[in-house]
């Protein structure tokens, strides 16, 4: 079997998507686009087939916005760390023991370094927290998805909806576009969002106050091509989104599958998420060679 030749993305050309954007010490946004478009697109590679990818146990393609992709890693992480992780523990959303989480590990502040920590992990299940004061990021195993109410809190809410007044509380419908769940709209996001990507949504809303954030590379394929989506979320909901999808008038030497890069910005207009900025950009695969060779198949014959 010939082992694949060691992938390299073309990072440059991304680095001017993220424009008028918050900036933090460490740009994890950015961060999580570079490791899904190096990392997690090389490990899905050798599963191409006609500008889609294959999955292994299933013999053919993903559905966009339904199935779950695992052949790469996927993940959830929160910033702002020990300020955080204090108010998760205050309102008993995170148990603060080892058999819940694990300890704080420093990124020293170096490039690259938040990718070395994922792939140190035997596996990506759980939600991360980012604490960038001290560039550092503990894994939390288990995390409350449920608001505890006080019974004060509750009749308030149960008055509120008898009078016919709306919840304090948005809805996702205002915290994400109708197409979220698929490119094509097709998939509606009642019924459709998960655990992760409610949290997401969730954190940086009810901590706003200690500018959290929510940062998820998901497994769920948001085009035809096959993979998920990054995205960030702050108080107002989704922020900005990218993903990769196929297109057949981007192939040529540099580009053989057709690949390209979706960089999406979201902002409330009118009390209303709408996106403002659409960025398309073809990305090139190169190899150490300087060439591109056709993936070995026996690597997906050896995976299913």
């Amino acid at each position: 079997m010939t082992k694949n030749k060691k992938y390299h993305a073309v990072k440059y050309k991304y680095r001017n998507l993220y424009i008028n954007r918050h900036m933090e010490p460490r740009n994890i946004f950015q961060d999580m686009v570079e490791y899904h478009v190096t990392n997690n697109l090389e490990a899905c590679l050798g599963f191409i087939e006609d500008g889609k990818i294959i999955s292994p146990e299933k013999k053919r393609p993903y559905r966009p916005g339904l199935d779950e992709n695992h052949i790469y890693a996927g993940f959830l992480l929160v910033s702002d760390g020990n300020r955080l992780l204090d108010a998760l523990v205050k309102d008993k959303r995170v148990t603060p023991s080892p058999e819940h989480m694990s300890e704080f590990q420093s990124l020293d502040g170096k490039d690259g370094s938040l990718f070395e920590y994922f792939d140190s992990l035997a596996n990506t299940d759980g939600v991360f927290i980012y604490d960038s004061l001290d560039d550092k990021v503990a894994r939390v195993y288990e995390m409350g998805n449920e608001d505890k109410k006080s019974s004060f809190e509750t009749a308030k809410s149960y008055l509120a909806s008898l009078a016919g007044c709306k919840s304090a509380k948005s809805t996702i419908k205002e915290d994400l576009p109708a197409d979220f769940c698929s490119y094509d709209g097709s998939v509606p996001l009642q019924g459709n969002i998960g655990t992760k990507t409610r949290l997401a949504i969730k954190l940086p809303k009810i901590y706003g106050g200690i500018n959290a954030q929510a940062f998820q590379i998901k497994h769920t394929p948001y085009t035809d091509f096959g993979m998920g989506k990054v995205t960030h979320f702050g108080k107002d909901g989704l922020k900005e989104e990218f993903f990769l999808m196929h297109e057949r008038s981007a192939i040529n030497p540099e580009n053989p599958h057709g690949i390209i890069g979706v960089y999406r910005q979201y902002a409330k207009i009118d009390g209303k998420l709408g996106r403002t900025i659409e960025t398309r950009t073809p990305l090139p695969i190169l190899y150490e060679t300087g060439s591109y060779t056709q993936p070995d198949q026996t690597k997906r014959q050896n995976a299913a």
